[in-house]
């Protein structure tokens, strides 16, 4: 059959059979008296039904509920709801596996007696409840009293054809051809309220960013929420690509290379960069950063910043260029003796959250090889010659204390200078031959 073959192609645009067959049933009675139209999926009217018929601003809805995608019967009760409120009745044809519904006031439920969805089953059940849907919406005009007499009459005798349709399936192409031209008519009624929403959201593309900020800016300027743009564009990510031609992830990374170029010095590490984004909502974290890029490193390259390139033997995860490295260790020359004083200085340092960032001596190792070949090769000499001309520089510095070794030892536990004790073991004749 014609629409046997139709229906994969209807399912593909959230509509079926038994929905069209109660639409084409309904303008096969009422055409000429009542307006109806499929309007699934179009929220421009500010609700979603599969049919909505209107007698001169009157308006009732009819759902066709099939059981595989109504299984949520809060979703159906939500509906519900919000339709009594803005004063819409609702009929409900429900399968027979559908969860259990009862009418109430503005909610008139009809049952399907099988599942059975072959065309001919479908055909014969509809055909046979059109008399019980039909007398729910003459009923309902007609106790609206804003119906004519003339309408009304016309209504219920049209209501007798449906008796006398006897060959369900000689209406199979008439089904068929209103379909086809209903779902033509649809869909360019979409691709319109489409391109709308699309203009709309480039106005405002600033805003245009997740669902929760879009929702938030729309409910203030009285735009369309995001729901609107899910329902049309299938998910938020399409409708993110229609208007800014990139996905949530593209958009996001686009904001975190825009952050990390409005204070780059601040990206040399990631454990500080951390640190500095904790906390604050208006920042994206540096976690969710390395996410995104896959690497700090990566991130890093994107805003701008040089990256080295690892030498053989060492790791591909440094974050320094190498300038950096050098005029990190030219600033605090003293603490690069080793690789436990210089960690503990930059942990110390690094928790000021100064514009600084101290790289561990692990950034050196990767980058250099080992700790001591950094320091050979940033400061050209080993670690006793380092010493010896670091306790030089502080003796001079502070050469009215440095004088007896019962003074300087006062004067330098007071200031976190290196004692007697060491100045003993690094030039063997202890204070005086350093002094001078």
């Amino acid at each position: 059959m014609v629409l046997k073959k139709f229906n994969k192609y209807l399912q593909g645009h959230g509509k079926s059979i038994p929905e069209f067959n109660v639409f084409y049933l309904i303008n096969l009675l009422f055409s000429g008296i009542l307006e109806v139209e499929i309007i699934s999926g179009d929220l421009s009217y500010g609700f979603e039904v599969d049919i909505l018929i209107n007698y001169k601003g009157i308006r009732i809805a009819i759902e066709y509920d099939g059981s595989g995608w109504h299984k949520d019967i809060f979703k159906d009760i939500d509906k519900n709801n919000n339709l009594f409120e803005i004063k819409i009745p609702l009929i409900r044809v429900r399968e027979r596996y559908c969860p259990v519904m009862k009418n109430k006031p503005g909610l008139f439920i009809i049952n399907r007696i099988t599942r059975n969805n072959s065309v001919k089953i479908i055909h014969e059940e509809i055909f046979k409840l059109m008399p019980q849907i039909s007398d729910i919406i003459i009923n309902f005009y007609e106790t609206n009293n804003k119906m004519s007499s003339e309408d009304l009459f016309l209504l219920k005798i049209n209501r007798e054809k449906i008796r006398e349709i006897e060959d369900f399936e000689e209406h199979d192409e008439l089904i068929y051809e209103i379909a086809n031209e209903e779902l033509k008519l649809m869909l360019a009624k979409k691709i319109e309220r489409m391109n709308k929403l699309i203009d709309l959201a480039k106005n405002h593309f600033k805003y245009f960013t997740t669902v929760t900020i879009w929702n938030e800016y729309a409910t203030l300027n009285g735009l369309q929420k995001a729901h609107f743009y899910i329902s049309n564009f299938e998910s938020w990510e399409n409708a993110l690509l229609k208007v800014h031609g990139t996905n949530s992830k593209g958009l996001r990374q686009e904001a975190a290379i825009s952050q990390g170029k409005s204070h780059p010095h601040l990206l040399t590490s990631y454990e500080f960069y951390k640190s500095f984004t904790k906390g604050k909502r208006d920042l994206i974290s540096a976690g969710a950063i390395r996410d995104l890029f896959g690497s700090w490193n990566e991130f890093k390259y994107q805003v701008g910043i040089d990256i080295i390139k690892p030498t053989k033997g060492s790791y591909s995860s440094c974050r320094h260029a190498d300038d950096y490295l050098y005029k990190i260790v030219f600033r605090f020359p003293f603490y690069f003796v080793s690789s436990k004083k210089w960690d503990n200085f930059a942990k110390l340092k690094n928790k000021e959250h100064n514009e600084i960032i101290i790289p561990s001596s692990s950034t050196y190792s990767r980058r250099f090889g080992t700790f001591e070949i950094a320091r050979q090769e940033i400061l050209g000499y080993g670690r006793k010659v380092l010493y010896r001309k670091i306790l030089n520089e502080i003796a001079h510095t502070h050469s009215i204390e440095f004088t007896t070794q019962k003074k300087w030892d006062e004067y330098s536990s007071i200031n976190n200078l290196p004692n007697s004790k060491t100045y003993a073991y690094f030039f063997g004749g202890g204070m005086v031959q350093s002094k001078k």
